[in-house]
């Protein structure tokens, strides 16, 4: 289902939405954060153009101590100072469950030293995140960007999450297929990331920067991360993330933290191999994908 009023299929109506600057009440902002409890029930918010001279920017700007589930986000463009993401700006002490957004640009345009984007969450500060996808977008920003999460920290998780981005474009440093910056006591299982993130320093397959007080499990990253500038790349993790259990990056990059293990992505694809690797993940087209 389409929520009602915000689009239609109509492509009049639809050329309307991509003319306006800002065609969408965002949910939640940095004065005034959403704290309730959001069920999409399944339906799709499309079109929405949001940009705003603010920190926290998205369908839901910022979010504090709330459970949002179920809804699709298709064709969004979302632009802040700090911290634009497809989805969500920020969010503190939050619950993710079945939100997918797709064909999104997040654009950050502020250059300080904490400034986030993210295609799913620009800063994630103890949040939670079971099957949440970012599919199809672009990133842009000067440092911490992430295909799904630009900044993820407070002992935030992710399980059975995905970042497939198409265009990354990073001023500096610390930016990754999945996640630009993971900060301690955060745990990822079984999620994937794409992209080839190209960057000057810092610049990871699935993570660009860490601590390494953080645990992942069962993940893989197939992009092939560069720099600019001959700085630190991985195509896992480009410095040492903590505990990393059974993941795996694709061969042709450079080796980075030197955690996880190198394969062929032909080899990664392969029922075989997954059958072996994680009981979350099946041959898809290119790449595994999540068992239904």
């Amino acid at each position: 289902g389409i929520l009602p009023g915000l689009m239609s299929s109509d492509g009049d109506v639809l050329a309307l939405l991509h003319s306006i600057p800002n065609n969408f009440p965002m949910i939640g902002s940095e004065a005034c954060a959403f704290n309730g409890v959001f069920d999409g029930c399944g339906h799709t918010i499309e079109g929405a153009r949001i940009k705003v001279d603010a920190v926290g920017v998205g369908i839901f700007g910022c979010v504090l101590n709330a459970k949002i589930s179920n809804l699709n986000v298709v064709d969004i463009n979302s632009e802040a100072y700090f911290n634009a993401g497809g989805f969500v700006g920020s969010a503190k002490n939050t619950s993710f469950e079945n939100c997918h957004v797709s064909k999104f640009a997040a654009i950050s345009n502020a250059r300080g030293s904490e400034c986030y984007t993210g295609g799913f969450i620009a800063d994630s500060q103890g949040c939670s995140f079971v099957d949440c996808t970012a599919i199809g977008g672009s990133v842009k920003g000067a440092r911490d960007v992430g295909g799904f999460a630009g900044n993820f920290a407070g002992k935030s998780t992710a399980h059975r999450c995905c970042a497939e981005v198409d265009d990354f474009e990073v001023d500096t440093n610390s930016s990754a297929g999945f996640l630009g910056n993971i900060r301690a006591k955060c745990k990822v299982t079984s999620c994937y990331a794409t992209a080839s993130a190209k960057g000057r320093q810092k610049i990871g397959g699935f993570v660009g920067h860490s601590n390494g007080y953080c645990v992942v499990e069962n993940c893989f990253a197939i992009g092939v991360p560069a720099s600019v500038n001959d700085g630190l790349i991985g195509g896992f993790a480009a410095t040492k993330l903590g505990t990393v259990n059974n993941c795996f990056y694709n061969e042709a990059a450079a080796a980075g933290s030197g955690e996880g293990t190198p394969v062929s992505l032909e080899k990664l694809n392969s029922a075989e191999f997954l059958a072996a690797f994680c009981d979350d993940f099946v041959p898809g087209d290119t790449h595994p994908v999540f068992k239904k």
